[in-house]
């Protein structure tokens, strides 16, 4: 398989640096000026993806050896994107069987526009471009680079990569996709009627379903529910241990309830907090959406 691993800067959204998602490191452009920032954006039904390569051409015949130096693309590329936080680099998407270009393209100025005027070095399919959730990027690739913005596959990472490609065919798309995402959480105490033993079929559901979906992660997980500590489950893994608070709705609209008490453990245990809400949390049609504190923007994401 012809593969290539791209680091870039880390974000959420990846569809434009806003003031709720700002892009952090990366290459050697200055943040606000990150052409990857756009690099999940569906821009009629593609994604273009930037990454910046040494001499500012991708060395198209180290993807795959019968290519000559001069090609200008290759096809059918499985391109692995990484960034890094805090606890090492992972991966946070992936493009599948994308075009890799040996030099910088540019779009044509009517699409051009909505990305800033940035060109890319990669094309795919918006429905074979995959960015994982925040607490998704838990596959470690710390090491694999250099200096580098790019990795190809060599002598000395053939196993990694093999390993790589089966966590990609193995993910499971329906248990652990984002699905839709609000982009920003704003606190709404409105309370909304509905009878008590809707309520706790609609709670219990919602429980159920973050559950298996940080369990898949690789998290234990803890019930604390009648602990009164402000969330409902924490999650442990090697890296980090997270606290759950979960809201369902029976409706397709995340509007929740917190408590005073949930509200200042939010923001007494930001880096580690989540509110998590289900919607549609009686259907098979659920949804559900995973907010965090983004310390670049002092806002829940």
């Amino acid at each position: 398989m012809n593969i290539l691993f791209a680091r870039i800067g880390w974000m959420i959204h990846y569809t434009g640096n806003t003031s709720f998602d700002k892009i952090t490191g990366g290459g050697a452009y200055p943040d606000e000026k990150k052409h990857e920032v756009f690099n999940f954006q569906n821009l009629n039904g593609f994604c273009y993806g930037y990454v910046q390569p040494p001499g500012n051409n991708i060395e198209l015949c180290r993807i795959n050896k019968q290519l000559k130096k001069t090609d200008n693309f290759i096809e059918n590329v499985l391109v692995v994107w990484v960034s890094r936080r805090t606890a090492g680099s992972k991966i946070v998407g992936w493009y599948k069987n994308a075009t890799v270009y040996r030099t910088y393209q540019t779009l044509d100025s009517k699409l051009s526009k909505y990305r800033n005027n940035y060109g890319y070095y990669i094309k795919a399919k918006y429905s074979d471009c995959k960015l994982l959730e925040h607490d998704e990027r838990i596959f470690d690739v710390s090491g694999l680079f250099g200096r580098a913005q790019i990795r190809h596959i060599d002598s000395n990472n053939i196993g990694f990569c093999k390993k790589v490609i089966t966590y990609i065919r193995n993910f499971d798309e329906k248990s652990l996709s984002s699905r839709k995402k609000t982009p920003l959480f704003n606190p709404i105490r409105t309370q909304i009627q509905i009878d008590a033993e809707t309520k706790k079929k609609v709670e219990k559901s919602a429980i159920k379903v973050i559950w298996k979906r940080y369990e898949r992660l690789g998290y234990t997980i803890k019930d604390v529910q009648n602990q009164n500590c402000g969330w409902d489950l924490e999650a442990q893994n090697k890296d980090t241990k997270l606290f759950l608070e979960v809201k369902g709705s029976n409706t397709s609209s995340p509007v929740i309830h917190i408590s005073r008490n949930e509200y200042e453990k939010m923001k007494k245990y930001k880096k580690h907090y989540r509110l998590c809400v289900v919607t549609n949390a009686l259907s098979n049609q659920y949804q559900s959406h995973i907010f965090i504190y983004d310390k670049n923007t002092d806002t829940w994401v």
